[in-house]
């Protein structure tokens, strides 16, 4: 019997404790970046988890002017029921705060799932992109514009996070807020490589890590039997600009120990094989011709004599 009675205690407390924390919650004010459960049964529509706003303000239909900040859960489940009266009267609305860290921002441009995400607060746009399934391949990780709304005024700044993963300075990073708009532009450069003139298969490769000038005219399909090994013009980029040299690639296959020094490519590269002059095939063919004209004109010659 004792034992029972411990029993009954202990459960009695738990529940007590329960009551307790639930009413701790709906007596708690609301705050800015509160996460909201509403819930309407039987009406998918009007049940949704909600951010509040700068502004003090939720996204749902039937509250949408009137800050909520300030207000406890049951203040806000109050006016949420009535107004939901109007329309359902048998209806009742139920209102839970899950989070009082979470943002809301939208992330658009070169991202997997662009839209809206909620994260923690003091969560890192590292952490927003992961939230919209990490950038593309073409994203242009240098130049995220942060669009921010300062009361009525809206403004604009870049951020460069690959200035940020290479030097590791927070200060590259803004302060995460609630209604942040995040836009990954595209890269402009292009991401392969262009291989033009005597190869076999011109077009555009993408390169690999530690990729050479060699290397990617075999991805062309190797040179012609035309092709001027002795001059390929490369076309590259560095410290943002444009570098146009001609290189001769038979200096490094005489010197095997000096392949290593073969000129790397990087993506946006324009590499040009150009054809020869004169190659050994076309004088031959000029000869052969040459020879035959002369024969013919000796002939001629004979006969006209004869």
């Amino acid at each position: 019997m004792i034992k029972g009675g411990i029993l009954k205690q202990s459960i009695l407390s738990l529940f007590l404790l329960i009551a307790l924390f639930v009413q701790v919650s709906e007596a708690r004010p609301i705050k800015e970046g509160d996460v909201l459960e509403i819930s309407v049964p039987g009406n998918a529509t009007l049940s949704a988890k909600v951010v509040v706003n700068e502004n003090g303000t939720i996204d749902y239909p039937l509250l949408t002017d009137r800050s909520v900040v300030g207000l406890s859960v049951r203040e806000v489940m109050d006016l949420l029921t009535f107004a939901v009266a109007k329309s359902d009267p048998a209806n009742m609305v139920v209102v839970n705060l899950l989070s009082e860290h979470k943002l809301k921002v939208n992330v658009l441009g070169q991202v997997k799932k662009p839209g809206m995400v909620m994260v923690d607060k003091g969560s890192s746009i590292q952490e927003i992109l992961l939230q919209a399934e990490g950038a593309t391949e073409t994203a242009n990780l240098s130049d995220i514009r942060l669009v921010r709304k300062d009361n009525t005024i809206e403004k604009s700044e870049q951020i460069n996070l690959e200035a940020f993963l290479e030097t590791g300075n927070l200060r590259e990073l803004p302060e995460i807020k609630n209604g942040d708009t995040y836009i990954v532009l595209k890269e402009k450069r292009s991401r392969t490589v262009k291989v033009l003139g005597a190869v076999k298969k011109p077009g555009f490769f993408t390169p690999l890590s530690e990729s050479n000038l060699f290397d990617l005219i075999q991805l062309a399909g190797g040179q012609m039997d035309d092709a001027d090994l002795t001059k390929i013009r490369h076309i590259t980029t560095v410290n943002n600009k444009r570098i146009d040299t001609f290189v001769n690639l038979r200096d490094f296959w005489e010197d095997f120990s000096s392949q290593d020094q073969i000129p790397k490519v990087q993506e946006g590269d324009i590499i040009i094989v150009y054809r020869k002059s004169i190659t050994w095939t076309a004088f031959m063919g000029w000869l052969r011709d040459g020879v035959s004209l002369i024969t013919v004109f000796v002939l001629v010659r004979g006969l006209a004599l004869n």
